[in-house]
């Protein structure tokens, strides 16, 4: 351009200054228009279930495990409304009670009726002015002073009584429960246990229902294990072994119930009965008889059900329930909704952008695999499948430094980067779920070997008794008190079992996979330290 040619307005050169930036911010807000909303597909890769559905379509979940759970239940034959009746309300909380009550054709007087099991605490905290041996009503204020704040729980009772120190109101509180120890032996006799799956939300959350009812028998099969202990003493072998037999069937009842944390409570029931029953067999002077009767009731139960298939149905349904409460982007995460909108919380506003189809996906291929890798046969081939399983999720999301990098960059890409955001909050939430998972697992084999190494104790019991002697091997009680020698999922070999002097050890090496010698750190979860589940009949021992 030379000097004489025709210049551009001086203005043009402003606007050209300004040009780049305006494009730039043109694109950075086309980019970061507001996400359009997901709507949820149903199908086997996302939902896993077709229905029935809430009505903004996604699937009621709640419905559908409460119709699974309720299906052939009669009055009859549910245990749920005598155990209700022994507990009271605290087996149901102000949001589903009314409603729980209705669909049991049952009314509120039902839970005021008793005879009503009257908790530990409400024994020993009672009013000053209120005599020993009389209970505290169920509506007392207890009275808390420095004595009875420090008083013993009922797990440092059964420690004390393992060293021969029954607690002065021991006796006193089992015979304060008497009649509801009944109803509840006469409840666990019944093959069903049904209460329903109640949430007050609107659409329903499998949320509202993650408190178990049951959980509440933990304290009532204490008092059972207890007292079986007691009769032990006592030389009431029958009658410490109907205590004891109670416990496992409350196990196999609350084990009906669809999700894991219903399952874990019935694992710890059923510990509480094994635990019982080996201390019977090993210092309760039963005879052959009675030994081998008990040892038919336990193979007459029903299996403990495998705490894999409650991960991936009931725990997998969860799950998919809570992406949907997430994805609707009005429930708080804190907590129950109890049925009311709540404004979104900023991390919510951030979800609410994300394809939640994607992440059903994403997570549904992850429990896929997790369950596979669960399924292993032995300890030591699941524990290698679940650690490769572990390295691929953080592989995935490359958690070790970029992954919180990653998630800001794609939150910043607007939906052109919606899809990689989704994934990576779907691994992430992943992540956080597996080692409870995990731990799950480990607690259900524990429980299981707990149980064969009750039943060995039984067999091995009435063996004595038979022969004087204890048998060389746990092969010789094959076929006339057992089918085979059980074997202890934690190493793949036999249990453990060995004659010392004129007792025996006999036990699992536990989770740690380790010969440990029969030695337990109960107090401790710390692989490092002693686990093995045992028994240990002393020299001289009956």
């Amino acid at each position: 351009m030379t000097d004489d040619s025709p210049r551009p307005p001086r203005f043009w050169y402003k606007k050209k200054r300004y040009l780049i930036p305006l494009i730039l911010i043109a694109i950075l807000l086309f980019l970061h228009l507001p996400n359009w909303p997901v709507k949820i597909e149903i199908g086997p890769d996302t939902t896993v279930i077709d229905g029935p559905l809430n009505a903004d379509g996604t699937v009621n979940y709640v419905a559908y495990l409460d119709g699974e759970h309720g299906r052939g239940v009669t009055a009859d034959n549910n245990a749920a409304p005598l155990l209700l009746k022994v507990m009271g309300e605290s087996m149901l909380n102000d949001k589903n009670r009314s409603e729980t009550l209705r669909r049991l054709n049952l009314d509120a007087a039902w839970l005021t009726a008793g005879p009503h099991f009257v908790a530990w605490e409400k024994r020993v905290r009672q009013p000053a002015s209120r005599p020993a041996s009389q209970p505290a009503p169920e509506d007392a204020e207890p009275r808390i002073d420095e004595d009875q704040e420090n008083g013993p729980d009922l797990n440092e009772v059964m420690e004390k009584l393992d060293a021969g120190e029954v607690h002065a109101d021991l006796g006193q509180w089992l015979k304060d429960n008497e009649a509801a120890l009944e109803t509840i032996r006469q409840a666990a006799a019944r093959p069903r246990y049904y209460l329903p799956l109640v949430s007050p939300s609107d659409p329903p959350l499998l949320l509202d229902c993650l408190i178990p009812n049951s959980a509440k028998l933990r304290e009532a099969a204490k008092a059972l294990v207890l007292r079986a202990r007691l009769r032990c003493r006592q030389g009431r072998l029958p009658d410490a072994w109907d205590d004891v037999l109670t416990v496992h069937r409350l196990s196999r009842l609350v084990q009906q119930e669809s999700l894991l944390i219903s399952q874990l409570v019935a694992v710890a029931l059923d510990s509480l009965a094994c635990d019982a029953g080996r201390r019977l067999a090993t210092r309760g002077a039963v005879d052959g008889d009675q030994a081998q009767a008990a040892l038919k009731d336990l193979q007459a139960l029903p299996p403990l059900r495998d705490i894999v298939d409650a991960i991936d149905r009931g725990e997998r349904f969860f799950m998919c329930d809570a992406t949907m409460m997430l994805s609707r982007g009005t429930v708080g995460l804190e907590g129950m909704s109890g049925g009311v909108a709540q404004k979104p919380s900023r991390m919510e506003r951030v979800f609410a952008n994300l394809d939640w189809n994607e992440v059903l996906r994403i997570n549904n291929r992850w429990y896929d695999e997790m369950v596979r890798a669960m399924r292993m046969p032995r300890s030591a081939q699941r524990e290698q499948a679940m650690a490769e399983f572990h390295r691929k999720l953080i592989e995935s999301m490359k958690l070790q430094t970029a992954g919180a990098v990653r998630i800001v960059l794609y939150r910043l890409g607007g939906w052109p980067t919606r899809k990689l955001l989704s994934r990576q909050i779907a691994n992430l939430l992943m992540a956080l779920l597996m080692p409870a998972l995990q731990r799950a697992v480990d607690v259900h084999q524990q429980g299981l070997m707990g149980l064969e190494v009750e039943k060995a104790a039984l067999a091995l019991a009435c063996h004595k008794a038979r022969h004087g002697r204890w048998p060389a091997r746990l092969d010789d009680l094959v076929g006339e008190l057992i089918k085979e020698v059980p074997t202890d999922v934690f190493s793949g070999r036999p249990l453990v079992y060995r004659l010392e002097s004129d007792g025996y050890v006999l036990y699992s090496v536990g989770s740690n996979g380790r010969d440990d010698g029969g030695l337990n750190d109960d107090a401790s979860q710390d692989k490092s330290k002693p686990d093995d589940i045992a028994v240990r009949v002393p020299a001289g021992a009956k």
